[in-house]
């Protein structure tokens, strides 16, 4: 396979992460190899991060869920947001929720807030075609603006590294680490490799449902 679930089919979540957050100092990975599938790299995940400004991240992932979901949520000291079934939800606190723990008289109540949901356009192009053709554009006449360079895409590898690391030793690890103990894992783990791939059987594919707008 050369990867599982955070290489293949959730790269991008990782991708977006960081662009809007940055990297994790700290990572807690727990990551299931060949849980619901015969193979020998991760098929279930769930990672925990902590930033050095207090922020915290949950990282959710797994490819045997059905139906599946695919949820952002935000949250902060005045409000939250929801992104979930291409519709984007926003939570306006009528204070700051920190403000309201200090002084509140009420130990169940809550902080008043006000929903609005914002228009997303759906229809805009986006995905692969989009970062192929700005990336054939930039380097046949060097001009336009690439999606994401090289750079952004280590970043994501540092955190997906981060959380199979964290997994294997079952121990929170700083970031960075590293880079040769989790290449030496690895090896250990590709030297004790048992998996034998049968014969694959044909199937009906229609690589279109692989993708979202």
């Amino acid at each position: 396979e050369g990867g599982g679930i955070l290489t293949n089919q959730c790269p991008h979540n990782l991708d977006f992460y960081q662009w809007v957050f940055g990297i994790p100092a700290r990572i807690s990975g727990h990551a299931h190899i060949g849980k619901y599938h015969h193979i020998e790299v991760e098929d279930e995940v769930t990672a925990y991060f902590e930033h050095d400004n207090g922020m915290i991240g949950h990282f959710i992932v797994t490819t045997a869920e059905s139906p599946g979901v695919n949820r952002l949520e935000i949250v902060g000291e005045n409000g939250r947001l929801l992104y979930e079934n291409h519709k984007l939800r926003i939570y306006r606190n009528h204070i700051s929720m920190l403000k309201h723990l200090r002084e509140t008289q009420d130990g169940f109540g809550n902080v008043e807030y006000e929903e609005e949901e914002i228009e997303v356009d759906t229809n805009v192009e986006s995905g692969h075609k989009v970062v192929t053709e700005k990336f054939i554009q930039k380097i046949s006449s060097g001009k336009g603006e690439l999606i994401a360079d090289g750079t952004e895409g280590i970043r994501s590898v540092t955190i997906a590294n981060g959380i199979m690391l964290s997994s294997f030793t079952k121990q929170m690890v700083a970031v960075p680490f590293d880079a040769d103990q989790y290449e030496e894992l690895l090896r250990e783990l590709i030297s004790t490799s048992k998996f034998q791939k049968s014969a694959s059987k044909e199937l009906k594919t229609d690589m279109t449902q692989s993708f979202s707008k």
